[in-house]
């Protein structure tokens, strides 16, 4: 008996399978773990650029508009998110202070004048590794994900 386990520790046949199936579940791991990262970044570039897009487009047509419709579909199909997840904000600054409305003019003629625009786009993508508590998850299992861009248009 004590030869045969001795034997059996010399024996060396299926070490590389074992050691496969030890490895290949973590190496399968954090290339799926890579994959999901790469795609949640490219979700928030994706979205991040659709936010500039709109901005840019809200600058060229006036800096005292108000109506953001053309530029929040513009976002919405660049981001290929709905409607509601496009917001406009805007803005103004009297002396770095808020004052509204965005077109209305400075109480004093010698006041700094700043009228700013943001566009905030909200999108989502759905991991295939979210472990409870690492990734936060809407009720579907999304990652929101969030770009924004803003510009001083006056």
């Amino acid at each position: 008996m004590l030869t045969f386990a001795k034997q059996i520790l010399r024996n060396s046949d299926g070490t590389s399978t074992i050691e496969l199936a030890v490895v290949f579940p973590v190496g399968m791991f954090l290339m799926l773990g890579a994959i999901d990262t790469s795609l949640g970044f490219a979700e928030k570039l994706r979205v991040e650029a659709a936010a500039a897009r709109a901005v840019e487009q809200i600058t060229a047509y006036s800096r005292v508009q108000t109506d953001y419709s053309t530029s929040i579909m513009e976002a919405a199909t660049a981001a290929n998110v709905p409607v509601a997840d496009v917001t406009v904000t805007n803005w103004l600054e009297c002396n770095n202070v808020l004052t509204t409305p965005f077109t209305g003019t400075c109480p004093n003629s010698s006041d700094q004048i700043a009228r700013f625009v943001k566009v905030a786009v909200r999108g989502k993508f759905q991991p295939s590794l979210n472990f409870k508590g690492f990734l936060t998850t809407d009720a579907n299992g999304f990652v929101r994900v969030e770009g924004d861009s803003s510009v001083r248009i006056q």
